[in-house]
């Protein structure tokens, strides 16, 4: 069984989270994995500082796109955000890819 969190690592997950997400805090935390971080630092409401946010527009486009095109309908507008975001962002709105069933 995993140590209990310390009040000292909830302060290295508060001041290395931010600007290095959860690589930064695996590197001083080494008794902890990726997965117990990052529940920690949801746990504790620490945000990442470089994120991107979504405008309105990124939205509006993922929602007429996705379901036709899944992640090939994005352009321009959803370059600045990865892969993982946009499904991440998919999932968040209920959108799903509509798919041709053959018969």
């Amino acid at each position: 069984m995993a140590p209990r969190w310390s009040a000292t690592d909830d302060d290295l997950i508060r001041q290395h989270y931010p600007c290095g997400g959860i690589f930064a805090c695996c590197a001083v935390l080494s008794q902890r994995t990726c997965g117990a971080i990052e529940q920690r630092a949801q746990h504790l409401k620490v945000r990442r500082s470089d994120l991107k946010p979504w405008t309105v527009p990124e939205i509006a486009h993922l929602k007429v796109s996705y379901p036709g095109k899944g992640l090939r309908g994005g352009n321009e507008l959803l370059e600045r955000h990865s892969r993982a975001a946009i499904l991440k962002m998919a999932s968040r709105l209920k959108l799903s890819r509509k798919r041709k069933v053959a018969i």
